[in-house]
């Protein structure tokens, strides 16, 4: 991935600015100050003080750090705990502290008994050296997992907006933890202060906490004040990843952070989505994922037909360094004009709250800064693709996002500096680079919340009236859905295998034999936990791969015995975080031979595991959940927007009728070819009529015979896009199609990231994804988990379009800079426009057990799209 790829050049120049970031940690470093009573309260002027909390606002400082004292290193998990208890008794009618083993059961919902709640809703565990209470194996170290809610308690929950705000689900990326810890604590200090129920030891004449104060510091006349936020919503801060964050816990002895959980599992692959899912991740398979996800969904609001919905929610990460500092994600969805608007306004809001906010630093540099200035832009918005280059299955900004998950509005964000490799290996805190985190992601939280707040312009404005082509035609799969179990069944699983050890004396190789109803036993699923010799959860065994096979007797190899298949692997996504554990999960196993087999461990690898049969699935696999979908609800749902209006149409309708001629001033044909329509549709553009065609509809350029027959070419790629450059143009940003795509502060992709080679001539640098290629299940993986090519988009050679009848302009271009997928051919008084990349059909090809979208139209396609709808007949 390209931004991996640039960290050794880009670092080398922020050495200068932050001479720590490259510098080895030190090990008797002080644990970072956080006040747990009165006393330690006003030492530090704050709970969780800044990392510039004893620094003034001079130049290159922050102006909005709080507290007394300057955080001295990154929080621990233990004193997470220690804090937020604190936090919890001195603003008892604002915050919340949950702890999901003791508050919730196992379907989420909230218990008044600890006794009663779920004692599985912990973490994975990271591993231990040391054997556990047998002397057998190796431990695990299991951790609570947490949640903070902030609201004001003595209004009731009914009408309010809710939101969550996952921290730091990569134990590596810090900057969640940090920011919104520390938001969490402000929004609670002032809405106490604003009610005065602060108790005396919190100041609130200072300029930290006076009230009312405003949510965004740094742009206070766009902004609502705290008092008012909370009274109308409901906030949560979740802590997803206790295994990864313990491990860089120099109160534990280690100082080495961890992207994945005990299991070695990456948390923001493991989440339910609907299109496209690589089912290697197994999602909902991991303790932390399942307990966090059931409680959310149990928890808050519900539509009419008991769905969650929440309203709103950004998954704050980390990254190495890229070209800007931080990059606002908008995730894959079926997303409706209005959730596109509501989302549009956050990532806008916080990008100009940010841009202020992160000002001080003298690492960053303005948005209209040239590219050879080698600081990094404040933040980049844009979709997951135009910000950092690839996208994901199973991310947890799209589960919330999902109406499969949350159905809320749901962003993801990537922080730079806030990564293992900052410091090489170990874990660096630099307070500078740790407060442009705090900075940087109140911002974010603030923006949510405020601008969420504030309605926002839903209107879709087209000049004229519009109607669009309807087609016939669905894809379509009946729900076949993988079944847990039959509630009849009043059979145990099979009894668990005790631990084992996998070494060189057995060639890594385990068989035992999976029970069956003949045997008195029905198994739900099998989990195989692995934990491989390691010191503090830090193992070189992380180079080899665990699998689960069976014995298939019915297809008999030469020797007449049945031939090992895999039944599931561990996923290993990279070795680099030497991960001490393996995970293995199947469901409803049928009975016979299985195996656990470890490939490409080193002679001296020693690993035990664990084999546990259950009445449930190993993960929450749903086999097929049926679909019915067409993109002809794209037009369905942003009918109501529309101003004058949109219409459907059928190919009848323009064949044997008039009025639509004098009706409608533009008519879509999305994504098919008539020929039947093409003279009567010719003559209408000829008398002033705006046609538009999208996707495979290019063709009827040909049918039309405005480019010659066999024109029309098609191509694959990672997702649907369009390039803002021509041969002739370096950048077509200032033609009327064009109109709002070079917004400030957006991303385009391609873009070289900060120590790139400058682009070249035939470099994609103006690129905008148009449409998402996941909801619509199109693969973006192949089978080994590379990427994989699988989004439609058509295009017209350069040479056949200059030779079209009319006068043509090309706008943009895909995969070739010769190849034109967005612009118009005037003809007559009437224009024919057309777009290679925005609606195609969803697809049954690929894997989607949780079901398909209609439509991923991006905010960049629905820019474009009403830049080519708005026209009105001369």
């Amino acid at each position: 991935m390209r931004r991996f790829a640039v960290v050794g050049a880009a670092v080398a120049i922020l050495a200068g600015l932050f001479p720590s970031i490259t510098g080895p940690a030190s090990s008797a470093a002080a644990l970072s100050p956080v006040a747990g009573s009165a006393t330690e309260y006003q030492a530090l002027g704050r709970i969780f003080p800044d990392p510039h909390g004893c620094r003034d606002a001079a130049p290159g400082n922050s102006p909005f750090a709080k507290g007394t004292v300057c955080a001295a290193d990154f929080l621990q998990f233990d004193e997470l705990t220690k804090g937020i208890t604190f936090m919890e008794e001195s603003f008892p009618d604002f915050v919340e502290f949950y702890r999901l083993d003791e508050d919730f059961d196992c379907s989420g919902k909230q218990v008044n008994d600890p006794d009663q709640g779920c004692k599985t809703a912990l973490s994975a565990g990271l591993p231990q050296t040391l054997p556990d209470a047998q002397g057998s194996g190796f431990s695990r170290d299991k951790r609570p997992l947490y949640l903070v809610r902030i609201t004001d308690e003595r209004v009731s929950n009914k009408d309010k907006k809710w939101f969550v705000f996952p921290l730091s689900i990569h134990g590596i990326e810090r900057a969640g933890v940090e920011g919104g810890t520390r938001a969490a604590e402000d929004l609670a200090t002032w809405g106490a202060c604003e009610a005065e129920k602060a108790p005396d030891y919190v100041d609130c004449t200072s300029p930290d906490n006076e009230a009312p104060h405003p949510l965004l510091e740094a742009t206070p006349e766009k902004s609502i004040t705290a008092g008012p936020a909370l009274e109308k919503s409901v906030i949560y801060f979740m802590y997803p990843n206790p295994d990864g964050w313990a491990r860089g816990d120099r109160s534990e002895g280690a100082q080495f952070y961890q992207r994945y959980n005990g299991n070695g599992v990456d948390l923001n692959r493991d989440w339910p989505e609907q299109g496209y899912t690589f089912r290697p991740y197994t999602p909902w398979s991991e303790p932390e994922t399942r307990s966090f996800g059931r409680v959310l969904q149990a928890i808050g609001p519900h539509d009419s037909s008991g769905d969650p919905k929440w309203t709103g929610g950004i998954d704050l990460h980390g990254q190495l360094v890229d070209r800007a500092f931080s990059f606002t994600l908008i995730g894959g969805s079926q997303r409706p004009w209005d959730k596109n608007q509501r989302i549009l306004q956050t990532v806008k809001g916080a990008w100009a709250d940010a841009e202020a906010r992160l000002a001080w630093s003298p690492l960053i540099k303005a948005n209209d800064a040239p590219a050879e200035d080698p600081r990094l832009y404040g933040v980049q918005w844009g979709t997951v693709w135009d910000t950092i280059d690839y996208t994901v299955t199973g991310a947890l900004g799209d589960w919330i996002d999902s109406p499969i998950g949350l159905n809320a509005d749901g962003i993801d964000n990537e922080m730079s500096l806030s990564h293992l490799v900052n410091c090489g290996t170990g874990s660096c805190y630099d307070q500078d680079a740790e407060q442009l985190h705090v900075d940087g992601n109140k911002s974010l939280v603030y923006s949510m919340i405020n601008y969420t707040l504030k309605p926002e312009d839903t209107t879709f404005p087209t000049e004229g009236r519009v109607a669009y082509l309807h087609n016939k035609g669905f894809v379509s799969e009946p729900t076949d859905k993988f079944e847990s179990p039959p509630k009849f069944t009043k059979l145990p699983p099979q009894k668990d295998i005790p631990r084992f050890q996998l070494d060189g004396s057995n060639s890594y190789t385990h068989e035992f034999k999976v029970k069956g109803p003949d045997d008195g036993v029905y198994n739900g699923g099998i989990t195989v936990t692995i934990t491989c010799a390691n010191a503090q959860g830090v193992s070189p065994c992380a180079l080899s791969e665990a699998r689960l096979e069976r014995k298939n007797p019915k297809e008999p190899n030469t020797q007449g015995e049945g031939d090992w298949e895999t039944v599931n692997s561990y996923f290993n996504q990279s070795p680099a975080y030497v991960q001490g554990g393996q995970a293995l999960h199947a469901n409803l196993p049928l009975p016979g031979q299985y195996r656990v087999v470890i490939s490409g461990a080193g002679p001296t690898d020693v690993f035990t595991a664990d084999v546990d049969f259950t009445t449930e699935k190993g993960w929450p696999d749903p086999g097929q959940i049926g679909y019915k979908v067409t993109n002809m609800k794209f037009w369905e749902d942003l009918k109501p927007f529309v101003k004058p209006g949109l219409d459907k149409i059928t190919p009848k309708q323009i064949r044997h009728t008039n009025k639509w001629k004098r009706r409608y001033d533009t008519v879509v044909v999305t994504n098919k070819v008539y020929p039947k329509l093409a003279l009567k549709l010719r003559k209408w553009v000829n008398k002033g009529g705006n046609l538009v065609l999208t996707d495979e509809a290019l063709k009827m350029l040909e049918v039309m015979k405005f480019i010659d027959a066999k024109s029309v070419g098609t191509s694959k790629h990672y997702a649907g896009y369009v390039n803002f450059a021509t041969r002739k143009k370096e950048n077509t940003y200032k033609d009327r199609l064009s109109q709002k795509i070079n917004q400030p502060g957006a991303a385009e992709g391609g873009a070289p990231a900060a120590g790139d080679p400058p682009a070249g001539a035939d470099d994609e640098i103006h690129r905008r994804q148009t449409y998402e290629p996941v909801p619509l299940n199109l693969a973006i993986q192949n089978a080994s988990g590379g990427d994989a090519n699988n989004s439609p988009v058509w295009w017209i050679p350069a040479e056949a379009y200059k030779k079209a009848r009319g006068k043509q302009r090309a706008v943009g271009s895909t995969g070739d800079k010769g190849h034109i997928s967005y612009g118009e051919i005037k003809w007559g008084k009437g224009r024919v426009r057309f777009h290679g990349a925005l609606l195609p059909m969803p697809t049954d090809e690929f894997d989607n057990p949780f079901g398909v979208a209609n439509y991923g139209l991006t905010y960049a396609g629905y820019q474009m799209l009403q830049n080519l709808l708005t026209w009105t007949r001369p």
